[in-house]
């Protein structure tokens, strides 16, 4: 249910719509242009990525300020928080619409020999949706690796088998010889 957008090959940008079912999404940059920020640099690749996108009515601007959209102006179906000690109104975005999204930016360390670190960060939406998709994204990245590791192990068992036949088939030519 996640577009994903692939900045360079330890960066990622992710957009979550929660409120849209899964499998209706448009992908964020159709197949042939996936963009990676490998030979000419993360801002062309960017700005490659913004057009695509706007070619395709994917634009993905922080709640539409790259746009010169004001989308505070909607304040009469939302709620409004008082916010400070001025007492000023703070908009709320309504979080059960289609338009919805969360984004986030997705970083890749490697800390140790073996050990990686994955940084997430909040681009926009609340905190609450912020952390369910980081949660998904975790257990989505555990759930590969149990998958990869059970099969690892079920490699490492038939190598052994093929091993003890190759031994055996050795051992009986041996003694056929004798």
């Amino acid at each position: 249910g996640c577009e994903w957008l692939q900045l360079s090959s330890y960066r990622i940008k992710c957009r979550w719509r929660p409120n849209i079912p899964r499998g209706t999404a448009v992908p964020l940059v159709p197949n042939q242009n996936n963009p990676t920020a490998a030979a000419d640099g993360s801002e062309n690749t960017w700005n490659r990525v913004r057009a695509t996108e706007m070619n395709h009515g994917m634009e993905m601007s922080i709640d539409g300020e790259e746009n010169g959209e004001d989308k505070s102006k909607d304040e009469d179906c939302r709620m409004q928080v008082i916010s400070g000690s001025d007492g000023h109104y703070v908009s709320v975005p309504n979080l059960c619409t289609p338009d919805y999204c969360i984004k986030i930016g997705l970083t890749l360390y490697k800390v140790q020999q073996s050990i990686y670190l994955l940084d997430f960060q909040k681009m926009t939406g609340d905190a609450f949706s912020f952390m369910t998709l980081c949660a998904n994204i975790i257990t989505e990245l555990k759930t590969l690796s149990a998958a990869s590791k059970q099969q690892q192990a079920l490699a490492a068992a038939h190598a052994a088998q093929q091993l003890a036949a190759q031994q055996q088939q050795q051992h009986l030519e041996q003694q056929q010889r004798k």
